[in-house]
């Protein structure tokens, strides 16, 4: 079992090993498109000096394929290969608003009663304004900004999302950045149509 966990002699703390790390990347370089996309993915990280992730949907939950995690002292870090349902956060929204009815109601049956309407009536907003805006609603003093990419046929395939402190990444500086996010994503879907 080389590679999957790492000891600190001193502290004795685990961490994980270079197994994962080699996982990550083969995640990365195995997305077919990632270098049409990777440039316009670090353009936005560094004019909005915050981290920008790419999501893709997976087996109904999105999952983070690229990361640039912001050149800040203090940053936000998602993590290349992370899984999140849904039905959580800017990124999952944008994704699940752009799905078929079928696939979208698959995630909206699970959910209670009063969650799902909520939703419901969040993702009919994000499907006329193309993004999605939260603050703290999976992790404490975290703020994002998502919009959608979609691939060939128009199909929904994943999400952009802008991430940081919510300090300094909040609603207000997150709505001087939408034009910008809102570009970066249509582009990116014009080059994978």
């Amino acid at each position: 079992m080389d590679g999957l966990v790492f000891q600190d002699a001193d502290s004795k703390k685990y961490s994980l090993g270079t197994v994962f790390i080699d996982y990550a990347n083969k995640i990365i370089t195995d997305v077919p498109f990632v270098s049409i996309i990777d440039p316009q993915l670090i353009k936005l990280r560094d004019e909005t000096q915050e981290t920008v992730g790419f999501y893709m949907l997976t087996n109904m939950v999105r999952m983070c394929v690229i990361e640039h995690v912001s050149n800040q002292e203090i940053s936000r870090r998602a993590g290349v290969g992370n899984r999140i349902p849904l039905q959580l956060g800017s990124s999952g929204r944008v994704i699940l608003a752009f799905l078929s009815e079928g696939l979208q109601a698959q995630v909206l049956n699970l959910l209670p009663e009063e969650e799902r309407k909520v939703l419901q009536q969040q993702l009919e907003v994000i499907v006329n304004t193309h993004y999605s805006i939260n603050e703290e609603e999976i992790t404490k003093n975290v703020a994002a900004l998502s919009a959608p990419v979609f691939g060939a046929k128009g199909k929904v395939i994943g999400a952009i999302s802008i991430s940081g402190p919510v300090f300094r990444w909040h609603e207000e500086s997150m709505e001087q950045h939408i034009s910008l996010l809102l570009k970066t994503a249509e582009s990116i879907s014009n080059s994978l149509y």
